[in-house]
């Protein structure tokens, strides 16, 4: 009887107990949209900053790829485009023009290049010129610095009226603009500034400053002379290699000649000393040898006057290699030796004399010797 009223009362204790933790469980269950309480800004900014961005998973500040130098800076200008690409894809070295879509397009990016000071110009390459003609493809549309020599210098304009020096109208460069073509030949660095290199064609979106005279003329042509040809450092951007016939002279038969080409946006003109006179890099290194040759013997002469104070002089510190014996007194009186020759032809003398032998030579006879020999 106790055990059947017992049974329903734990039963409904225990349904009691299980609805009891069920409601419990859902009061700390996940908040439901909407009544979650409000953050504060500083809470909120906290909760942005500490979440990781979810698209990207390591973000990259825009600062990092900014370029770190001047030269960087010019190589990402000179990028090109699928559309450039599709330009420049028709364009041929060893042609004899370079009057082409290509070249004005490439023109037009040089024309917007920055100019650079003399530690940012030392950032560019400066090959050996005729290795862009032997190996266009390492160069093609990369800057450099090259150092040549001028010596034509022509205007070209879109100008019919020059028909001399007419070039084609192109949407990549603009009509009232003009372009200046060079030939120069081009100086190796370590050659020096007056031995002559490979010939060189460029072409400029600017004239280059401070030439002799007055520069080009009416006529848009100027040219200069082995002396007069002015010198200069260049920034430009490799295009292409053509190829030209020389003119050649009388004795000479014309031939195919093979030249690069470069687009130049900076020229500086460089200083070069006067015939007859030593360069200022010879006159440095004389001066620093003499400097040297002077401390060495300051030096030298100082050590060994050091030397003969601590010794107590020149004079005191002289030791002879030996030492002089006294000459012996000589005794007159002693005889000498005779020359044994000279003994026997004084023996003959005496006895073809009749002198004595007993006496000395040169001993003359008795005079009453003499005379008692004569008488009977």
């Amino acid at each position: 009887m106790n055990h059947t009223r017992t049974a329903p009362l734990s039963l409904s204790l225990a349904i009691v107990a299980f609805l009891s933790m069920a409601a419990r469980a859902q009061s700390v269950g996940p908040p439901v949209p909407g009544d979650e309480p409000a953050e504060t800004p500083d809470e909120a900014t906290k909760s942005a900053a500490a979440e990781p961005a979810t698209d990207d998973v390591i973000t990259v500040r825009a600062t990092d790829d900014a370029p770190r130098t001047p030269a960087e800076a010019i190589r990402r200008k000179l990028d090109l485009s699928d559309r450039d690409k599709q330009v420049l894809i028709n364009v041929r070295d060893n042609t004899q023009s370079v009057d082409e879509p290509g070249f004005y397009l490439m023109l037009s990016k040089v024309a917007a290049l920055p100019s650079l000071d003399k530690p940012q110009r030392l950032q560019l390459d400066s090959p050996a010129i005729p290795n862009l003609a032997l190996s266009p493809d390492d160069y093609r549309h990369k800057p450099m610095r090259l150092l040549v020599r001028v010596h034509t210098v022509s205007e070209l304009t879109t100008d019919a009226r020059h028909s001399s020096r007419l070039m084609s109208a192109s949407p990549y460069w603009p009509s009232d603009k003009a372009v200046w073509k060079i030939h120069a030949v081009g100086v190796e660095p370590q050659s020096g500034t007056g031995l002559p290199g490979q010939p060189i064609v460029i072409y400029s979106p600017i004239k280059p400053p401070d030439l002799p005279g007055d520069g080009p003329g009416k006529d848009g042509y100027v040219e200069y002379g082995e002396k007069k040809a002015p010198l200069y450092s260049i920034l430009a951007v490799f295009y292409k290699a053509i190829k030209t016939t020389s003119r050649g002279s009388e004795n000479e038969s014309r031939r195919c000649m093979q030249y690069p080409v470069v687009l130049a946006w900076q020229w500086d003109k460089v200083a070069e000393v006067p015939s007859g006179q030593p360069s200022t890099y010879i006159a440095a290194g004389v001066i620093a040898m003499g400097v040297l040759l002077a401390g060495a013997i300051f030096a030298f002469l100082r050590k060994r006057a050091k030397r003969y104070k601590q010794s107590g002089g020149m004079w005191q510190t002289y030791q002879p290699r030996r030492e002089a014996e006294p000459d012996e007194p000589v005794d007159e009186d002693e005889p000498t030796e005779v020359d044994p020759d000279l003994a026997a032809a004084a023996r003959e003398y005496r006895t073809a004399m009749g002198l004595d032998e007993s006496s000395e030579p040169g001993d003359a006879p008795a005079e009453g010797k003499a005379d008692s020999e004569e008488s009977p």
